[in-house]
């Protein structure tokens, strides 16, 4: 009798132990399906802010160069201030005063987009 407790309990307990393996290896699948969801999408965020911004005013540092901001982490809201010489990845403002404290901050100059456009007969 002693024997078949010890039998029922073992089963039971082999049976837990594989439900709990087969649970983790489940939520490791999708942790991994949502990181690389996280990834696709800030590419796609990326390229949405690149293509569908409108440019108002930009600060420019020197002679081409343009201040450029920069998100370090996936989930944290650290934003890094870097430069560039292409004028769409400039940082974009839609408020003239920010974009003059920066500029003085930064002893640049605040530039306006305007589009040049030519008459084509």
């Amino acid at each position: 009798m002693m024997w078949e407790i010890v039998a029922i309990g073992i089963l039971i307990l082999i049976t837990l132990l594989y439900v709990i393996y087969t649970d983790k290896i489940e939520v490791r699948e999708k942790i991994d399906e949502l990181k690389h969801d996280i990834k696709r999408n800030e590419k796609l965020f990326e390229n949405y802010k690149k293509e569908n911004r409108p440019i108002e005013y930009i600060v420019e540092l020197y002679d081409g160069v343009y201040l450029q901001e920069e998100y370090t982490g996936a989930f944290s809201k650290m934003i890094t201030l870097t430069t560039t010489s292409n004028v769409f990845e400039a940082k974009s403002y839609d408020n003239l005063f920010l974009a003059k404290i920066d500029a003085e901050f930064l002893s640049g100059r605040v530039l306006k987009y305007k589009p040049n456009l030519e008459v084509i007969e």
